[in-house]
């Protein structure tokens, strides 16, 4: 099976990618990221792919995955809809961040566990303590995210190693010439100036080489990828302040508040106002739909 490296998404100004999925079904092909990857699957059943392991799974599946380790999970054809919550991350992000803390020694042989993949039994609390992050405060985000880490921990006899050996894959994937697109699009992404013509000239490429280029390891385009990042930043926006629509649409870097509400319709499927007040009105949100 071909494996498709990926480059992820982290928000502007954040530490992870937290993200609720539903679909009709799972669409995302064999692939592998440097970010770490927990997975709880809430609604779908079909087969889990993970670094050439291969096994059915159901609703409560739930798998905490190292760098660098290819996974997909495939809906059935019969599957009419398939739900999830991932969280993803850049560990040694936030190992730097706790690496003076004391308490982050005991998490330190979960991580290390996970170089092999870990699959856990149903752990019930969790399902609560996910969609509670999922509409956390960014403030609140990377407490809750530790704790969720700290109960994985202490459960750590309701889980079982994926693979008996790490999985190495060479890749042919450009890795400096991503990471320095990546870095550019971080301290530029809100600048008027960001543009295709641009960050081309930089690489050396021409414009229609780099279209290829960044699509072929994003799945998405250029214009694609810098709306989605400028959108995760309105929804934090939206949820942490009071600020009129307008304002916070200029502020994620649109300039154009027609086009603003149009993409932001057709990412969430609700207009910004109606997006804030669903998000304020709940603390927790339902377990079959959180939005």
């Amino acid at each position: 099976m071909k494996i498709y490296d990926e480059s992820i998404l982290i928000p502007y100004g954040q530490t992870l990618n937290i993200k609720y999925i539903q679909l009709q079904k799972f669409d995302a092909p064999y692939h592998q990221h440097p970010e770490y990857e927990l997975t709880l699957i809430i609604r779908g059943y079909g087969t889990r792919y993970i670094g050439g392991q291969k096994e059915p799974f159901q609703p409560g599946d739930f798998v905490l995955l190292g760098s660098k380790i290819p996974h997909a999970w495939i809906t059935d054809n019969n599957c009419k809809i398939a739900e999830a919550i991932v969280i993803q991350w850049h560990n040694n992000k936030i190992a730097r961040i706790l690496s003076n803390v004391p308490e982050w020694q005991v998490l330190e042989s979960l991580i290390e566990r996970a170089q092999l993949g870990l699959h856990f039994s149903e752990i019930q609390s969790i399902l609560h303590k996910l969609f509670e992050l999922y509409k956390a405060p960014l403030r609140l985000r990377l407490v809750r995210f530790l704790e969720i880490l700290c109960i994985l921990s202490d459960h750590s006899e309701n889980s079982k190693q994926i693979l008996t050996h790490r999985f190495i894959h060479t890749s042919r994937k450009d890795c400096r010439r991503m990471a320095q697109v990546l870095e550019y699009i971080s301290e530029n992404v809100f600048n008027d100036e960001i543009s295709v013509t641009t960050i081309s000239r930089i690489l050396y490429m021409t414009p229609s080489a780099f279209c290829h280029f960044f699509k072929k390891r994003t799945n998405k385009t250029f214009i694609e990828y810098i709306n989605e990042i400028k959108l995760s930043k309105s929804t934090q926006l939206l949820i942490d302040s009071d600020e009129k629509i307008s304002v916070i649409a200029f502020q994620s870097g649109f300039k154009n508040l027609s086009n603003f509400n149009r993409l932001f319709i057709k990412k969430y499927g609700s207009s910004p106002s109606n997006y804030r007040n669903q998000s304020k009105s709940a603390m927790i949100p339902n377990e079959t739909n959180p939005k």
